[in-house]
């Protein structure tokens, strides 16, 4: 996935996602555009689609009709592995469940998906090092997640999306363990590096906290609606 920086980072037109199992209930977004360097809130009540709208984005979920394009690629032109490998290379994500590995400390987590995309380890490793400064969690960097409170885990899986300057950076409720003072820094962090390296930022919250870091805050229901799948 590449950028062009005249194109949307998003671009979605008559999305649909048809969610699996009997009765199934289908996600349609008929028209919905991220801009470059665009920083974008999406909010609206739980269990309303955002999370399904974010993996649709990222390629984790491909759509079951109509076009998405991310960084200027169809999401549903790729296979899984080609998907996988645009994520290392060109997306920052954090999802509610954090995906930390568990046997391995901190800081390899951080500098993971920057091993496996194939960037330079010793500029990775001082980045890792400079962000979980700035995210105030450097003195946990040689403990495994298990040690690491819930809020700990979060900031080392917002460090772990920022380290490979992505182009996008994709975060589902990026401050749903912190309290408010850390909320704000941690978006505070995400907002700057973002803007230092280029990046566009789409957030699912629910933390009116943070809004107004964004550059626009958009109401999941304005642009999607999740309806009984068509048989």
């Amino acid at each position: 996935m590449e950028s062009d920086q005249s194109q949307p980072v998003v671009d979605a037109a008559e999305l649909t996602y048809r969610f699996p199992g009997a009765n199934a209930l289908c996600l349609r977004v008929p028209r919905f555009q991220i801009a470059p360097r665009e920083h974008t809130a999406i909010v609206g009540p739980s269990g309303c689609g955002k999370t399904t709208l974010l993996r649709l984005i990222v390629g984790v979920l491909v759509p079951s009709g109509g076009t998405l394009r991310t960084l200027g690629t169809d999401v549903s032109s790729l296979g899984p592995s080609a998907r996988g490998r645009t994520r290392l290379r060109s997306i920052g994500m954090v999802f509610q469940s954090f995906a930390l590995l568990d046997y391995i400390s901190a800081f390899e987590n951080i500098v993971l998906t920057a091993r496996l995309g194939g960037m330079n380890l010793r500029e990775a490793g001082a980045r890792a090092r400079d962000l979980a400064a700035r995210a105030g969690i450097e003195h946990t960097l040689n403990r495994k997640p298990r040690r690491l409170s819930q809020g700990e885990q979060q900031r080392v899986a917002v460090c772990r999306a920022l380290v490979t300057k992505p182009k996008l950076i994709v975060c589902d409720e990026p401050t749903g363990n912190l309290d408010p003072s850390r909320s704000g820094e941690i978006i505070g962090l995400v907002r700057n590096e973002a803007d230092a390296i280029g990046a566009t930022v789409v957030a699912v919250t629910h933390d009116p906290g943070v809004l107004g870091s964004f550059d626009r805050t958009v109401d999941h229901g304005e642009i999607a609606s999740l309806e009984r799948a068509r048989a």
